[in-house]
């Protein structure tokens, strides 16, 4: 069972199984007690959740109620319990519109966190050449760190992704053309 749904589950169960029995001894605070697990499943679940909640704990409740053939007082079958029913279907809306901005809050980070990841991993991929580089000024040659003149390709290549391909500037072209 996923963790999100555990405890939404647990509030549901004990709210349902506790509100008939406990209600000549707790009162009105026993109906206060029926939200907690509508906020939590519109927290965890989102709007659908929330409302889903709320009529499952109306029809809970009602259920109860009429099955005992006995309504407190404050709740007579009618306008009253209605109104409560609706109370408790608008805190679970409203715990679901504060359920899916905190998904979307989660999801934003879980976005973020692997975009940075993501550039981590590019940053540690790019390799760049710095500083002053020991160039033969005739042949174009590279002094390596250590002391072998290579060809300039090569030592680009070995330092970065760059690859080479060879041809002839239309300069060198006409200067090999005259000679």
């Amino acid at each position: 069972m996923p963790a999100r749904l555990r405890l939404p589950l647990a509030a549901s169960l004990v709210s349902v199984l506790s509100f008939h029995p406990l209600y000549p001894w707790v009162g009105d605070a026993m109906i206060a007690a029926a939200l907690a697990p509508i906020a939590l499943w519109g927290h965890a679940f989102g709007r659908v959740g929330g409302v889903a909640a709320g009529l499952v704990q109306v029809g809970f409740n009602y259920l109860l109620l009429e099955s005992e053939g006995r309504w407190p007082p404050p709740l007579a079958p009618g306008l009253p319990f209605w109104f409560a029913s609706a109370v408790m279907v608008g805190i679970g809306l409203m715990a679901g519109y504060f359920g899916q901005a905190r998904m979307r809050v989660e999801e934003e980070v879980l976005l973020r966190r692997q975009t940075e990841q993501d550039l981590r991993a590019a940053l540690e991929e790019v390799r760049t050449l710095r500083g002053m580089l020991p160039i033969c000024s005739n042949c174009k040659k590279i002094r390596s760190e250590n002391k072998a003149w290579i060809p300039v390709e090569v030592f680009i290549q070995e330092r970065s992704e760059a690859s080479f391909t060879h041809g002839i500037c239309p300069t060198c072209t006409d200067e090999f053309d005259a000679s």
